[in-house]
């Protein structure tokens, strides 16, 4: 009896000691807690009740060479949705999804794989559409508790005040993508915009400024308590273009609904003074990050590509402006002089092959090298080309800058392409004919430019053998507007050629523009000495293109202007009468005449 009550009271005190070993272990853990880790969990309670709010900075304007503004930013509301709160009965989240799609006219399965990606990263927002109206925003609010996750937030929004005005040289923006975000490193998160083409690109490090933010206290269910603190965006640099506004919207005026590009550039400067392609497309529409799908399907729908930047990008046959390069080559190479005559009967003859002049009837009789670029004869430059033959044309299409970018401060400028026997040989297996070497002579055949190129061809003339780099940016400013950085007159290019080759190409394009029989007499001025060339291109898919590139004054060369309309039919028509207000326009504004 004794030996069962000791062991019972063995087992009751082996419990207690058990009991009061554990009640002392809850003890020193709570003491470590309380004290020892107070400050970490005092930290990420913090954390889970104050919440940093992002404040976008202003993206730094843009303004012509004037001071003009032509994008600037003011202040606006976006839209996102943060994947962890959203419904987890998935019949209601897609109720949700669906609604959202409807509100803001998004695209379903774009919405989706955003979601689909979100994953990693759920508590990441993921932006819907930026720029909202009041209305939108308030229709919204209204439909908040139906809309879990739905986050609204101030953004400042791009505003380009004259609309289509210059719109592929400024570019439009979009939402920053993840290696954008690792390449811009620092300064962006998810959601952020960033320039995708256009100066927007080129300058992004500029006009970005530095991002600021609020830290909001919240209750458990997320509604705002205080503020915690602020600290304010910065905007971004000022960008100065070289554009005149004026100049620029004459150009887009005169390419009206015509397909084509407008180059206006300082001939010692490289300053783009213009720079117009057209169709156009209002940059507006990417302004909230997220074009609609409506307005999206209207763009990429056009047949006459208007996000395509025809002044850098389009790939054209130069035509009869290529006759500069021609006979160049010919009077360096001693092929042609200044006497050397060959007839133009209007029609040309490679054993039973025929090729035409432009003027068939009855031909161009005899012609020497100036008369034959005043006329723009193409049976004499058929029979220079040949004389040369096609490695000589191509040598000296490469040392004029055909094939070769300007290197504009632009995006996504093209080449271009020169022709050459061996690349006939390798590409086509058939060898390379004399055909080829006339229509190369003329401009044609496979020889592709930009319009660039053909201004970059008409300054190496003007500068006798010099051209500066072309760009569009002057300079960079703060917001205070102390200068960052200035862009200076660079030499791109210099070429030897002999002073009487330069001396006696100009005097063809005076002449082409200033004699009553010259081709681009429909460009000539009474008070400005304009010397140009005209290109009619022949087109295998529909009418002929028309071009024609000139610069002016003869006796100091101060602008170059080149014209190129597709389906424009002569350049020495509608391409020279263009040409000739554009160069009116600029004149005026170098004299200080008032815009009419």
């Amino acid at each position: 009896m004794i030996s069962r009550e000791l062991s019972l009271h063995r087992r009751i005190n082996a419990v207690a000691w058990t009991v009061g070993a554990g009640f002392l272990l809850m003890l020193l853990r709570f003491g470590y807690l309380q004290i020892v880790e107070a400050g970490r969990y005092r930290a990420a309670a913090d954390e889970n009740s104050i919440r940093l709010f992002p404040l976008s900075a202003p993206r730094g304007e843009i303004v012509d060479r004037h001071g003009e503004v032509l994008a600037t930013s003011r202040p606006s509301f976006r839209v996102s949705l943060v994947p962890r709160q959203l419904p987890e009965d998935e019949s209601d989240r897609e109720q949700e999804v669906s609604a959202l799609v409807g509100l803001l006219d998004l695209d379903a399965e774009w919405l989706a794989g955003r979601l689909a990606e979100s994953w990693e990263n759920p508590l990441t927002p993921v932006r819907l559409q930026g720029g909202l109206s009041t209305d939108l925003v308030a229709r919204l609010e209204e439909r908040r508790l139906e809309l879990p996750g739905l986050l609204i937030e101030e953004e400042p929004l791009r505003v380009y005040r004259h609309g289509s005005l210059a719109a592929h040289v400024l570019g439009y923006l979009g939402e920053v993508s993840l290696a954008e975000m690792q390449e811009f490193a620092g300064n962006y998160v998810a959601g952020d915009l960033v320039g995708k083409i256009g100066v927007e690109l080129v300058a992004e490090r500029w006009l970005k400024g530095v991002n600021g933010g609020v830290e909001v206290e919240t209750d458990a269910k997320g509604h705002q308590i205080k503020i915690r603190g602020r600290r304010a965006a910065r905007p971004g640099a000022r960008i100065v273009l070289t554009l005149d506004r004026r100049l620029q919207e004459r150009c887009e005026e005169l390419l009206g609904d015509r397909v084509g590009a407008i180059i206006v550039m300082g001939a010692k400067t490289g300053e783009l003074l213009a720079l117009a392609s057209s169709p156009r497309f209002d940059p507006g529409w990417f302004a909230g990050g997220r074009i609609t799908m409506a307005r999206w399907r209207t763009l990429i729908g056009d047949a006459k590509t208007p996000l395509q930047h025809r002044t850098i990008q389009a790939l054209y046959s130069p035509g009869s402006i290529f006759k500069i390069v021609t006979a160049a080559a010919a009077l360096e190479t001693g092929e042609l002089n200044e006497e050397k005559t060959y007839e133009c009967a209007g029609k040309f003859w490679i054993k039973t092959w025929p090729y035409d002049c432009w003027n068939t009837m009855p031909g161009h009789g005899w012609l020497n090298v100036e008369q034959a670029i005043v006329h723009s004869c193409d049976i004499f430059f058929y029979k220079t080309g040949l004389s040369l033959k096609v490695d000589q044309l191509a040598r000296y299409a490469e040392l004029f800058g055909f094939g070769e970018p300007t290197g504009i401060d632009l995006p996504s400028e093209k080449s271009g392409h020169v022709p050459t026997r061996e690349w006939k040989e390798r590409v086509f297996h058939i060898p390379w004919f004399p055909g080829n070497t006339v229509q190369m002579s003329i401009g044609q055949g496979a020889l592709l430019s930009t319009p660039l190129q053909l201004v970059r061809l008409l300054d190496l003339v003007a500068l006798e053998g010099r051209a500066v780099r072309p760009h569009v940016v002057k300079r960079i400013e703060d917001p205070a507007g102390r200068v960052l950085q200035e862009v200076t007159p660079q030499v791109a290019k210099r070429i030897a050629v002999a002073p009487s080759t330069w001396a006696l190409l100009k005097r063809g394009l005076w002449g082409c523009v200033n004699y009553r029989t010259g081709t681009g007499y429909r460009a000539h001025l009474a008070d400005l000495s304009v010397c140009g060339k005209t290109s009619t291109i022949q087109n295998p898919h529909g009418e002929d293109h028309a071009a024609f590139a000139a610069f002016a004054p003869l006796e100091d060369p101060e602008v170059i202007a080149v014209t190129f309309i597709e389906h424009g039919l002569a350049g020495g028509n509608i391409a020279a009468l263009v040409t000739r207000s554009v160069l009116e326009t600029w004149h005026d504004i170098e004299r200080g005449v008032p815009e009419r």
